[in-house]
């Protein structure tokens, strides 16, 4: 493909990145805070009220699955993803979310998908080539991919 396409899909996976990264660090933050919560929960219920041995078991392996599942979902997958392991998002999906996210770059980041992903021959190459040059030189002025804009 083209220079301007190719740092157009450096970009993507530039953002895609920092996408996942910040998952991890909010994934981070909810996992400490859920865990406090919890156990200052589970810890006053004990100081205020002593429990039965049964009550501490049923108690303490919930606890394990608790922390299981919530590192699991906040931690484990994003620093799957963040390493390429598993479905990751995709180009696509990327457009749509920055173009929802600034709407003055409207579909100009999924027409240039779909024009790159285009195997109908109808046109020619060089047409098709042309206008990803003209998108891509039109969404230059917009700095999104600079930071996580969600």
């Amino acid at each position: 493909m083209d220079k301007n396409y190719k740092q157009f899909v450096d970009k993507l996976n530039s953002y895609i990145r920092k996408f996942y990264l910040y998952q991890l660090i909010r994934g981070l933050i909810l996992f400490i805070l859920i865990a406090v919560i919890y156990f200052s929960s589970v810890r006053g219920l004990e100081y205020f009220s002593y429990f039965d041995p049964k009550v501490k078991l049923t108690i303490l392996l919930f606890t394990i699955f608790l922390s299981f599942f919530i590192f699991s979902y906040f931690l484990f997958i994003p620093i799957l993803k963040l390493v390429g392991i598993g479905k990751i998002i995709s180009y696509y999906d990327v457009s749509l979310l920055l173009s929802q996210r600034y709407p003055e770059i409207k579909d100009k980041l999924i027409n240039i998908i779909e024009l790159a992903n285009d195997t109908n021959l109808v046109y020619s190459g060089e047409l098709k080539q042309a206008s990803i040059d003209q998108k891509i030189d039109e969404l230059k002025i917009f700095s999104v991919f600079g930071g996580y804009p969600l």
